[in-house]
């Protein structure tokens, strides 16, 4: 039997020669991997220096939309997650780092990471889809809300103990409907002088007004330890102390006084200061505009227009003509 491969030149079926390449590699059809753990181990170290740089300057940029310090490092952390797990942004990326965040975390902090991406995605300039948000249900009622009794049985407990710092703290909460990171801003300045200027992101600017009565008994008390100026609420170190800090110290004092600790956090006293603020006065506006950022809902009409009004407005909550509700 005679083949055709017997009639071609012998030349014809020497086999092309591609050394130690795949004849893909060599021909140019695919591009060569990194073929040792050394060169692997170095393209994962530049891929790092690269995010780390891009993260970097991603915080530069957060902190010229002034944005808070507090705000810029939970977003730099949730992209350093991102990043930890998945090299590249990449729409699968994406959908996979969602389906992560909801098997460890609670929808609120699923949110927080998600908007934390997407505003990334946003810097980049990048285009593989944002993340749609978790559709969570709000409740109309508020739980784990501290009790008009529980709160002045708490500030007595404190004012025994002469642990002066915390019951100042919860004082400040509690009285003025201001959160625990506003709190820890407070100098011996503001206190003298009556109220203290807070600068919100969005070049947003307020006021939170002291209390007659709690100005009093901080004025005693600064002049106690002798502090005229500088923060007021500062912990062993001498620095201002932190929302994460009181936070654990109120859950230690809780059990410490027999007290349900689920309760006692540090945005109760800011709830505890809307709802007799609305037992007292009736108004929801009113503790709005006192306690909240200068942001209203269109149409919305501030119960307090003038700056002036502000301080009688806050006159039913210094403890001298309440019956029932004292918010010393």
């Amino acid at each position: 039997m005679k083949y055709l491969s017997d009639s071609l030149p012998q030349t014809a079926c020497i086999p092309l020669s591609f050394g130690n390449e795949a004849p893909e590699q060599a021909l140019g059809i695919l591009s060569p991997e990194p073929s040792s753990d050394e060169e692997k181990r170095e393209y994962a170290k530049q891929t790092a220096i690269r995010h780390a740089m891009s993260i970097e300057d991603y915080r530069l940029y957060l902190s010229a939309q002034n944005m808070s310090e507090n705000t810029i490092h939970v977003y730099a952390y949730a992209i350093r997650q991102f990043f930890a797990l998945y090299h590249e942004i990449t729409y699968s990326n994406l959908k996979l780092y969602k389906v992560f965040l909801l098997e460890h975390y609670k929808p609120q902090t699923v949110n927080l990471r998600i908007r934390a991406l997407n505003s990334y995605i946003e810097f980049k300039k990048l285009n593989p889809g944002k993340i749609p948000m978790v559709r969570i249900q709000h409740k109309n009622y508020l739980d784990n809300v501290i009790s008009e009794a529980d709160y002045e049985y708490l500030k007595n407990c404190l004012l025994r103990d002469e642990k002066y710092l915390y019951y100042f703290i919860i004082r400040f909460m509690a009285a003025t409907g201001a959160r625990v990171s506003e709190v820890i801003q407070f100098e011996a300045e503001d206190i003298f002088t009556g109220y203290k200027v807070i600068y919100s992101k969005g070049n947003k600017v307020r006021r939170i007004y002291v209390p007659k009565a709690l100005q009093k008994d901080a004025i005693a008390w600064l002049k106690a330890i002798r502090q005229e100026r500088g923060f007021v609420f500062l912990n062993r170190y001498g620095n201002p102390i932190t929302p994460g800090g009181i936070r654990g110290q109120l859950k230690n004092m809780a059990l410490a006084y027999g007290m349900n600790p689920e309760v006692v956090h540090p945005h109760s006293f800011r709830h505890r200061f809307a709802k007799s603020f609305i037992e007292k006065c009736g108004d929801i506006s009113s503790p709005i505009c006192l306690a909240t950022k200068t942001w209203k809902p269109p149409g919305f009409i501030c119960a307090v227009p003038a700056v002036s009004n502000m301080k009688s407005s806050t006159r039913w909550w210094t403890g001298n003509k309440i019956t029932g509700h004292r918010l010393q």
